[in-house]
This record gives structure tokens, C-alpha cells and sequence, in this order.
């Protein structure tokens, strides 16, 4: 059953447009690659689907509602979950603070006590492997643990859809393992995704498939085994031709 929905988005920011005509399905319980070179739309998209940015053309549905145009705290509100290449964390909080934040915020009628949160936090933290930290101030968090924490931070919100940027960005070169084991947790949970990462080996080893954007056209749509063997990726993605 498709949980996502995006059909001729279209993005203009004056005379440069960044995504034309993108049409995709995202399936529940997918773990979707987004893939593409630097410039190629893939924050945008993202931008568009999570409501920082309304698109120039196009509608977006998300759990069979449009939410073309919606507030990104409505979206969330639906079940829709988001880090960033750039951690938002509140960095006066303590990690624990931060990742109870996100418990509370869930809506009214699931919302658990202050206690209950912080315990949720804890639990939370757990599965992210920042348990240690969770008294530290989020300021004082390296870029690896930045990401883990606004992780937990979005799976205590109870998203039925996570969209994570480039979530090994700021690991050490080891650390890559680390984080397809982190992605096989999040499918455990049954939780449905779509995933930006740098090192696109990172996703081809757990992704069940790729979108590759480039130049912001939906270049390719399947399994990784047809589309890291498409000649038409690898010339935009890894900057391969004919000469």
C-alpha cells in the first residue's frame, strides 16, 4: 500500500528550477535509496515532502491526505519523521531532554506524561547508541552523535515514514558498518524509509530500492541491481562516458 506520494513535482527558485516533474510511490515498510549527485534535488525533495518548501507544481500525499503546501509541524503531526544533513538540535537541552521533547510532541491523545517521556528517551537512546550521553548538553555532541541523537529524537515522535539525510555524515571511516546495522533496527521497528547518504554503498547493501535524481529529473526507479547497472546513472552518479 503506497504510504507516499509524489506526482509532477516541479520546484523553481526564480529562473532555476530544481526538480522537474518528479513522480514517485513510496511503498509502506520500503527502504528507499535517494540517490544522486551534489545539486541533483535530493534536499529539496525532501524540503517538499516534509513542508519547509511548496512546490511550484505538483501534489504530494502522504497516508492518503494531500499535504501539498502544509505546515512541516502538521506533517509531522500525520506520522512523518525528518533529520537533516545539518543536526537541529535544542542545543541548552541535555540529550535526554532533547529526545523527550519528541515524545511529548506526539498528538494529544498519545502524549505520555514528562516522566514517561524521559523514560521513553532513555529507551530511545538505547537503540541509537548514545545511552552514555543521554545527561551531556546537546552542544557539546560531536557530528556523529548529532545525528544519532535527532534520530531518536524523530523515532520518539512514532513516525510511520522516517526521511534521513545522510545519516553516516560525520562517522568514522569504520563507522559505516555501524550504520547499516542502525538501518536494520529501524526496518525491525516497521518503520517505512527514505534515505540520503553520501557513500551510496551505505544504502545499496539495505535498500530494497534506488531513486537517483539528477539535475532534478527522476533519472532511475528500481531495484539496486538494475539501477547500479543502468549506463544512464552511472554517467550523472559516477561521472562516467562515452569518451
Amino acid at each position: 500500500m503506497a504510504i507516499l506520494e509524489g506526482r509532477n513535482l516541479t520546484m523553481r527558485f526564480g529562473g532555476l528550477i530544481a526538480l522537474k516533474n518528479v513522480t514517485f510511490t513510496i511503498t509502506s515498510n520500503e527502504l528507499v535509496a535517494l540517490l544522486g549527485p551534489n545539486g541533483s534535488g535530493k534536499t529539496t525533495l525532501f524540503d517538499l515532502i516534509s513542508g519547509h518548501l511548496t512546490p511550484s507544481e505538483g501534489t504530494i500525499r502522504f497516508q492518503g491526505e494531500t499535504i501539498t503546501g502544509r505546515s512541516p509541524h502538521h506533517i509531522a503531526r500525520l506520522g512523518l519523521g525528518r533529520t537533516y544533513q545539518i543536526p537541529r538540535p535544542f542545543p541548552a537541552l541535555t540529550v535526554r531532554e532533547n529526545v523527550a521533547v519528541g515524545a511529548l510532541f506526539r498528538g494529544a491523545s498519545h502524549s505520555p506524561s514528562r516522566i514517561h517521556a524521559q523514560r521513553e528517551a532513555e529507551r530511545f537512546l538505547e537503540i541509537v547508541g548514545l545511552p552514555d550521553k543521554a545527561g551531556a548538553l546537546a552542544s557539546t555532541l560531536s557530528l556523529g552523535d548529532l545525528k544519532r541523537l535527532e534520530l531518536a529524537l524523530a523515532l520518539a515522535t512514532r513516525p510511520a515514514l522516517l526521511l534521513l539525510d545522510e545519516l553516516a555524515a560525520g562517522l568514522p571511516p569504520g563507522g559505516r558498518e555501524e550504520v547499516i546495522s542502525l538501518y536494520g533496527k529501524l526496518r525491525a521497528r516497521g518503520l517505512t524509509i527514505v534515505a540520503i547518504e553520501h557513500d551510496f554503498r551505505t544504502l545499496t547493501q539495505v535498500a530494497d530500492r534506488i531513486l537517483v535524481l539528477d539535475q532534478g529529473s527522476l533519472i532511475a526507479d528500481g531495484p539496486p541491481e538494475v539501477v547500479l547497472t543502468s549506463r544512464r546513472v552511472a554517467e550523472a552518479y559516477l561521472g562516467e562516458n562515452d569518451t
